[in-house]
């Protein structure tokens, strides 16, 4: 059965996840990755790195499911990291937890932007 990305990371914020977990959370059975493992190894980036409000939980999540998906840190997945964490920003406006909050950007927004850029990129 095929997990709708979206679908599945708002399900996350709603049990009480953290963006970054709500994000990698999404992606755990295609990456046949154990849900509770993705979660414990999120859980300091919520609220920005290491509670610290600073880059996004979402954004940061996104680059592991990125590296999860493609492997090693070859020159084409580093480009494929770049790529995702500047068109986020060019989207959010931001990368930073601290200025997405200032800005009033919701957390499940930002997840939702984060998996939208997952799933095209998967797809390309």
């Amino acid at each position: 059965m095929s997990v709708n990305h979206a679908e599945r990371a708002a399900e996350l914020r709603k049990e009480g996840c953290n963006c970054a977990q709500a994000v990698l959370g999404a992606y755990c059975e295609e990456l046949g990755l154990p849900e509770e493992t993705a979660k414990l190894m999120t859980a300091g980036y919520g609220n920005g790195l290491g509670n610290g409000q600073g880059t996004c939980g979402a954004v940061l999540s996104g680059i592991l499911v990125l590296g999860l998906r493609h492997g090693t840190n070859r020159t084409p997945v580093k480009t494929k990291f770049g790529t995702f964490r500047d068109e986020f920003q060019r989207c959010a406006g931001e990368l930073t937890c601290f200025k997405l909050r200032q800005g009033q950007t919701p957390c499940g927004d930002l997840v939702a932007l984060a998996v939208e850029l997952l799933d095209t990129e998967e797809q390309a």
